[in-house]
C-alpha cells in the first residue's frame, strides 16, 4: 500500500513535535543542573566559613582555657600578698617587690602574656605557691599561730544571691508555701508548676536563734500570671531581707530596752553562726524600718499626752554622727513631752537638730486646755505667750478687749481654752542656791 502525502507529512509532524519536547526537557534540565552547581557552591562556601568559624572558636577557647589558670594564679598571688601583709608585716615597699617576684614565676607575667599561644594550654603545671614563697622570704622563721579562732566566712558559705546559705550553722526550720496544697481540686489542676524558689533568714524565737528556709513553689495559672503563697498576715516589712521579723524584733529589744549597740550585735550574730553574715549597717537599717513602722504608735501616744490637763516639757542634748551637711559629728537637741498623773504614764521623745523657738512650736504648738510645766527656757514661755494671745485676740473680737485682757489673767479659763505655763520648782532652787552660793563667795 503507498504511502500518500497526507501520511508522511503527519508523521513528520509527530517527529518534530517529539523533537521540540525533547529540546524542552533538556533546556529543562540544564537549568536544574546549573541551579545545583549553585546551590552547591553555596553550600561549599559556608562549610568553608564553619569550618573557619569552628577554628576560630576552637582557638578561642584553648586561650580562655590558659586565662582561667592565670585567674586561679591571680587568686593565689593575693592570698600571698595578703599573708605577707597581715602575717609578715611588711612595707609597702616590700610588697611591691613581693608581687613582681611572685609575677615571674606565673603565667601572668606581662612580658609572657605578649608571647602566649594554644601551645601554653598543655604546659605542664607551674610549681605551688609554697614553694615561690619560700624562695622569695628565704628562710624566714615562722611565726607560731595563736589559739584565737579567727571569726570569718566559713568555707563554702554564700552570703549573697539566690543560692544564699549563710546560716547554716544554726538549727534548721522549713517553711513550705505550696499553693497546690492549700487550694481546691479544681484550682489546682489548672496551675502550671514552674520552679521551686528558696529563701535563707535569720530568725529568732522564744530562747534561740535558727535558720528560717523558705521554700516557694511558683505556678502559672490558666491567665499566664505567676502565682504563688505567701504569707498576708504577717508580711517581712524588709522584703526580701536576710532576717525575719522576729529577728527585728529581738534587735530592736537588746538595743532599747538593754542598751546593747548595733555592732555588738552583729558580732555576736556572726559569732554564733560562725561567719561574717551581718554587720551594723544591715541591723541598723533594719532599726530604722522597724522605727518607721511604729510611727502610727508614737503618734497615738503623742495624742494621748497632748489630750492631759496636766504635762511636762524638757530638752536635752545629744552628740549626733554625720548631723550637718559635710556629715560631721554635732549636738542635736532631744525633745520631751510627758505625762505623769493619774491614769498611765507616758513619755514622747522627738530629735530636732536645733534648739530654736521653731521646736518648741511644732513639738506643742497645737495643744490646748493643758497646763504646761517646763524649766526657765525662753522657747517655752515664748510659743505660750504667742498661743494665748492669739486666743486672746479671737476672744476680743468676739468678746470685746476687755474680755481679751481678762482671759490672759483668768487661770481657770487658760486652763479650758489655753495653755497654763507652769514654773519647776526644782530648777527655782538651784537658781536659789547658785545666788546663795555666789554670794557667800563675793
Amino acid at each position: 500500500m503507498m504511502e500518500t502525502e497526507d501520511d508522511k507529512q503527519e508523521r513528520i509532524d509527530k517527529l518534530e513535535a517529539q523533537v521540540a519536547a525533547l529540546t524542552l526537557s533538556v533546556k529543562a534540565a540544564n537549568k536544574r543542573y546549573e541551579g545545583s552547581v549553585l546551590k552547591y557552591d553555596a553550600l561549599d562556601a559556608t562549610h568553608s566559613k564553619t569550618l573557619e568559624d569552628h577554628s576560630k572558636t576552637l582557638e578561642d577557647y584553648n586561650r580562655l582555657l590558659v586565662f582561667v589558670d592565670s585567674l586561679q594564679e591571680n587568686i593565689s598571688i593575693d592570698k600571698c600578698m595578703l599573708w605577707a601583709a597581715k602575717t609578715e608585716k611588711q612595707s609597702s615597699k616590700e610588697l611591691k617587690q613581693l608581687r613582681k617576684d611572685l609575677a615571674d614565676h606565673t603565667i601572668t607575667n606581662q612580658e609572657r602574656t605578649r608571647d602566649l599561644d594554644i601551645a601554653e594550654a598543655d604546659a605542664p603545671p607551674q610549681s605551688s605557691n609554697d614553694a615561690v614563697i619560700a624562695g622569695i622570704l628565704g628562710d624566714r622563721p615562722e611565726k607560731p599561730e595563736s589559739g584565737k579562732k579567727r571569726w570569718g566566712r566559713q568555707p563554702g558559705v554564700q552570703t549573697c544571691g539566690r543560692k544564699m546559705s549563710s546560716f547554716d550553722a544554726l538549727p534548721r526550720h522549713e517553711v513550705n508555701n505550696d499553693l497546690r496544697e492549700v487550694s481546691d481540686a479544681e484550682y489546682a489542676a489548672t496551675l502550671t508548676f514552674i520552679k521551686t524558689v528558696t529563701h535563707q533568714q535569720f530568725d529568732y524565737v522564744k530562747g534561740y536563734y535558727r535558720n528560717r528556709v523558705t521554700i516557694t513553689h511558683l505556678y502559672s495559672d490558666k491567665d499566664g500570671k505567676v502565682v504563688s503563697l505567701c504569707n498576708k498576715l504577717a508580711p517581712d516589712f524588709v522584703k526580701g531581707g536576710k532576717l525575719t521579723n522576729g529577728a527585728a524584733a529581738a534587735i530592736v529589744a537588746d538595743k532599747v530596752l538593754w542598751g546593747l549597740p548595733i555592732y555588738r550585735q552583729a558580732k555576736r550574730i556572726n559569732m554564733i553562726n560562725s561567719s561574717n553574715i551581718v554587720d551594723a549597717q544591715i541591723l541598723n537599717s533594719y532599726f530604722l524600718a522597724a522605727g518607721d513602722l511604729v510611727t502610727p504608735v508614737w503618734e497615738d501616744l503623742l495624742s494621748y499626752i497632748k489630750g492631759q490637763k496636766a504635762i511636762h516639757g524638757d530638752e536635752t542634748t545629744l552628740l549626733c554622727i554625720h548631723n550637718t551637711e559635710k556629715e560631721k559629728s554635732a549636738l542635736g537637741y532631744v525633745w520631751a513631752l510627758s505625762y505623769q498623773g493619774n491614769d498611765h504614764p507616758a513619755s514622747y521623745f522627738h530629735f530636732y537638730n536645733t534648739r530654736g523657738y521653731d521646736c518648741a512650736r511644732a513639738l506643742f504648738g497645737d495643744c490646748r486646755g493643758i497646763a504646761l510645766q517646763s524649766d526657765a527656757y525662753g522657747a517655752y514661755s515664748s510659743t505660750v505667750g504667742e498661743i494665748n494671745k492669739s486666743l486672746a485676740e479671737t476672744v476680743g473680737q468676739e468678746e470685746g478687749e476687755e474680755a481679751a485682757r481678762q482671759f490672759l489673767q483668768d487661770t481657770e479659763a487658760l486652763l479650758e481654752k489655753g495653755i497654763v505655763l507652769a514654773g519647776c520648782l526644782a530648777h527655782y532652787l538651784r537658781s536659789i542656791l547658785t545666788r546663795e552660793d555666789s554670794r557667800k563667795a563675793s
